[in-house]
């Protein structure tokens, strides 16, 4: 309870570094065997969105971890093990989510407070469906 306490401070510097190795650890936890197919998928995702200067928080695109959580959630919730064929989904999952309202994507560990998505806008937003549905 203690360590809980010190780990979810708000705003400090030990906490944010704390938690982010936490979702990394959570996150490679879930995909267990399919790790390999998830790093192929974020790699190839990422500079996508690097080719397109749709990646960065300060710009109010996502940043590289919250591609990575989406990406993440393709490949766990595919049955294909062929990676072109995930990431051809990828975009449209992506676009369809990016289409509602409340666009949350929660980190993987500690409180459910952190989204993701946080630093995007309804006009990032807009400019980043419009990229996704043509990938």
């Amino acid at each position: 309870e203690a360590l809980e306490a010190q780990l979810f401070v708000p705003k400090e510097s030990m906490q944010v570094s704390l938690a982010a190795a936490l979702d990394v650890w959570a996150l490679s936890r879930q995909l267990g065997g399919r790790f390999e197919l998830f790093r192929q998928l974020a790699v190839a995702v990422k500079r996508w969105a690097r080719k397109r200067q749709l990646l960065g928080t300060a710009f109010g695109f996502p940043g590289g971890f919250a591609w990575a959580l989406m990406a993440s959630r393709e490949v766990l919730l595919s049955p294909d093990d062929d990676v072109q064929k995930i990431q051809a989904t990828f975009f449209q999952n992506a676009a369809k989510k990016l289409s509602d309202e409340a666009q949350k994507l929660w980190c993987p560990a500690g409180p459910q407070d952190r989204n993701a998505l946080r630093s995007m806008t309804r006009g990032t937003a807009q400019i980043l469906r419009a990229q996704l549905e043509v990938p």
